[in-house]
């Protein structure tokens, strides 16, 4: 797993080499995550928000942050939180867009997927 981009919305540190080469522009936007990971084996690009700072990954905010990739490698967008007990953690997990996922600190090797079920797929 590389980092590709480590910061917040004010300053960061990216790996300018990485955005160029996964088509990630956000050099003009105000929309920037929290972080930005890319994993080779699996050309997906992870793109993380935590609670603490941007917030989780609603419907809105996911629109915003689809706008700065231009990619071709599939992207993973992950709510991270410390943990389940966090005081917002049901409003938070109530909001979550679909299509996202959610990481708890607490459970480092799970991945929970908002997956949108459609009764027409069988």
């Amino acid at each position: 797993m590389e980092i590709v981009y480590l910061g917040d919305a004010a300053r960061g540190n990216t790996t300018e080499k990485l955005l160029i080469e996964l088509n990630i522009n956000f050099v003009n936007s105000n929309t920037k995550p929290d972080m930005i990971l890319f994993d080779r084996s699996t050309d997906e690009i992870f793109v993380v928000e935590t609670v603490f700072t941007t917030g989780h990954i609603d419907t809105v905010r996911l629109n915003k942050l689809r706008e700065i990739f231009d990619s071709k490698s599939k992207l993973v967008f992950v709510t991270a939180v410390e943990s389940r007990k966090y005081i917002r953690f049901p409003k938070v997990f109530k909001e979550l867009a679909w299509g996202t996922s959610l990481w708890v600190a607490e459970h480092p090797t799970g991945l929970i997927k908002f997956i949108e079920y459609d009764s027409q797929d069988g």
